[in-house]
């Protein structure tokens, strides 16, 4: 009985996060015609050798892509590092990302740093509730770290550097299911589209200076982090 309750009330948060996205609207002509001018983001990519660069590549290339036909943002990696990237805390991780690119960070709008302790490792901190798939900080929202090498991951770390006014919802790629339930996000089928909302919001901060810190609410700030500047 417990196994048929688990089992529906994970198809239920399944069905909630999936719900109100804007995936109907995609090959809507007025909806395209919101999307542009298209906007290509340089990409700074850090990389601890975790995973292969292909994989880390093609991840990269699919979130670009379901960025391109949702908002009008693309993403072209213009530098690529290849650094040691300790990541015990999302706070930690961030901060090395940081000192590692260093000044240079302004000439990129996001540095997305890629780093791994493993599939054990995951399983461990899922368990136990400590699980994190990847952050942003939240000084200027263009620092990433990815733990869990998926596109679904990538785009949602990459909305909150476009959406300030929450931190995560109830469904769309913003949701925060995956990140709260014991093994979800092993079992879970991540999001891949936003929310209308969220997509309003994503559009109106589209064109944002990365080296300029946004306005985000001062309970959302749980990733400060020391940067930089030239």
């Amino acid at each position: 009985m417990k196994k048929a309750i688990l089992g529906v009330f994970l198809i239920f948060l399944t069905g909630c996060a999936h719900m109100g996205t804007v995936k109907p609207q995609l090959n809507d002509k007025a909806f395209q015609a919101e999307n542009l001018p298209d906007r290509v983001l340089s990409v700074c990519v850090i990389s601890d050798g975790s995973w292969p660069e292909e994989n880390i590549r093609a991840a990269v290339n699919d979130a670009s892509n379901s960025l391109a036909v949702q908002v009008g943002i693309r993403l072209r990696t213009d530098r690529w590092v290849d650094h040691s990237l300790p990541s015990s805390s999302p706070t930690h991780a961030l901060q090395n990302v940081a000192d590692i690119i260093g000044e240079d960070h302004s000439k990129h709008d996001l540095v997305i740093g890629f780093s791994s302790r493993g599939l054990f490792s995951h399983l461990v901190e899922t368990v136990f509730w400590i699980a994190w798939l990847g952050a942003i900080d939240d000084n200027y929202r263009k620092f990433i770290i990815i733990k869990f090498l998926n596109d679904r991951v990538l785009i949602h770390e990459i909305s909150h550097a476009f959406v300030f006014s929450k931190d995560h919802g109830i469904s769309g790629v913003l949701t925060a299911v995956p990140f709260k339930v014991p093994l979800l996000p092993i079992l879970f089928n991540m999001p891949k589209y936003l929310s209308k909302e969220d997509r309003r919001e994503f559009l109106k901060n589209k064109w944002r200076d990365f080296n300029e810190k946004p306005v985000v609410p001062e309970k959302y700030q749980t990733d400060k982090i020391e940067v930089p500047t030239p």
